[in-house]
């Protein structure tokens, strides 16, 4: 029989936002709120995963 190994799992952490002054406000393609709210979705998708794997 194959056995799982268990990872142990880390409490998840939302992401920082932007200190001030770290945008320049200039709409740049890389601004640093775009990997902001990229980061901030993953975090969401990670939380609803992470609460479908607990009711199961």
């Amino acid at each position: 029989m194959s056995q799982e190994a268990t990872v142990p799992h880390r409490p998840l952490m939302p992401p920082k936002p932007p200190i001030p002054g770290e945008c320049c406000e200039r709409g740049c393609e890389n601004c640093v709120w775009v990997f902001y709210y990229e980061a901030q979705r993953r975090y969401e998708a990670a939380l609803l995963l992470d609460q479908i794997e607990s009711d199961r």
